[in-house]
């Protein structure tokens, strides 16, 4: 069965301009060549540290930037040669959800008016705009009573609520999430997790759930992506990653999961290097506590080393 989203060899390359002419110095390899697919009705999460290219891609995917290289197929159909129209009718089908709660609202409309924009503008329900929009509301698990109010009158989990609404007014297949609990509480973050599972069950939604907290990930996820310096380095399962974690950056990673067990964490060494200047081979041996001499000449392919795993290591 054809994936519903398939990404091939996508490159973002960022210039680098100094001087009074612009003159491009130098190119920050935002993402460097991945390629992934999903599933309808799979979350696949792509994880790493900041500046790892998680969130580029994810604009990629909703074509809010152009790629420097690549294919993105949605529904059999590469996005990038879609004109006006054709992009217009896929941006209905493919939503996001925001890390910021509050900046992704318009403090000047009430709620009612935020997610009736989404079915104005794709002329959506017509001729029942406000039962949709209160239907919409009990979905997310709030009251009709919020339509007149101002996004400042929530807190903070209420107001992921309503950016979560106001992404399903359109009926989407494909939901991008940037990080959407990272700026709330613990407690609220567990019951926008839920809610995100359970509107998965009942649209048959297709989630890019992207995170740096694994502990997150474990519980929403099918598949996981560890991206580093804009490359994908280890692909699996969500179980099979966490029951046998191949990659040295991946291990690292899990072993920063908050536990009550007792576990030898492993401390990277040094930052992320400059993405302008990748390192020469293995771009993660700068930092690995187990390169050898190989690592530093020759990059590893991301390969199939068992069913639905992929790793990107010469060694591990």
């Amino acid at each position: 069965m054809e994936p519903l989203l398939r990404v091939e060899n996508l490159k973002k390359y960022f210039p680098v301009e100094r001087g009074i002419f612009k003159r491009e110095v130098a190119r920050i390899r935002a993402v460097d060549g991945i390629s992934f697919s999903l599933e309808r009705g799979k979350t696949l999460s792509l994880v790493g540290e900041s500046g790892c290219g998680k969130t580029t891609v994810a604009r990629l995917i909703l074509r809010l930037l152009e790629p420097t290289f690549g294919a993105i197929y949605f529904k059999g159909e590469n996005i990038f040669d879609l004109d006006k129209k054709g992009m217009f009718q896929a941006r209905g089908m493919m939503q996001i959800v925001f890390q910021d709660p509050f900046g992704s609202l318009n403090p000047r409309q009430r709620v009612g008016d935020i997610i009736g924009e989404a079915l104005s503008i794709h002329n959506l329900a017509k001729d029942r705009r406000r039962e949709r929009i209160a239907e919409l509301l009990r979905t997310v698990g709030l009251g009709e009573e919020c339509l007149w109010r101002y996004p400042h009158q929530f807190s903070g989990g209420q107001r992921q609520r309503i950016g979560i609404a106001r992404a399903l007014a359109v009926e989407p297949e494909l939901m991008v999430c940037d990080e959407p609990i990272s700026a709330l509480d613990v407690s609220i973050q567990a019951q926008i997790l839920n809610l995100l599972k359970s509107l998965q069950e009942r649209f048959s939604l297709s989630f890019i759930f992207i995170a740096h907290d694994l502990a997150v990930v474990r519980y929403i996820s099918h598949r996981v992506a560890i991206m580093y310096l804009g490359k994908i380095v280890e692909w699996a399962g969500t179980e099979e990653l966490y029951r046998n974690p191949l990659h040295p950056y991946t291990r690292a990673l899990l072993s920063a999961i908050p536990t009550i067990e007792r576990r030898e964490r492993v401390i990277l060494k040094g930052e992320i290097p400059d993405p302008t200047q990748p390192p020469k081979g293995c771009r993660f041996h700068t930092r690995c506590l187990e390169a050898l001499p190989e690592c530093k000449e020759r990059e590893p392919n991301l390969e199939e080393i068992s069913k639905d795993h992929l790793l990107a290591c010469h060694f591990a």
